[in-house]
């Protein structure tokens, strides 16, 4: 039954990761936009979303790596109780 449990927020988890990636993505696009030198809209479209990708890439990987290290200080944390 823990196993289940553990998987159903492992899933809820992922889910929320993805959510804020996106709204993440989102803003950077629209923050690119205007730094996007170019007369034609679909290119500045494409090079901010490139931009972005990039961008928000980095950005979840920096989030996965907080969320490891913030899981291992609270198991060092109970251990030491």
């Amino acid at each position: 039954m823990d196993s289940r449990r553990s998987r159903k927020s492992r899933q809820g988890a992922i889910a929320i990761d993805l959510l804020i990636t996106l709204v993440v993505f989102v803003a950077l696009l629209f923050v690119f936009r205007s730094h996007v030198p170019g007369y034609s809209p679909m290119i500045v479209l494409a090079f901010s979303a490139f931009t972005s990708a990039c961008v928000t890439a980095l950005f979840w990987m920096a989030m996965q790596m907080f969320k490891a290290v913030l899981s291992h200080q609270r198991e060092k944390a109970d251990e030491d109780k």
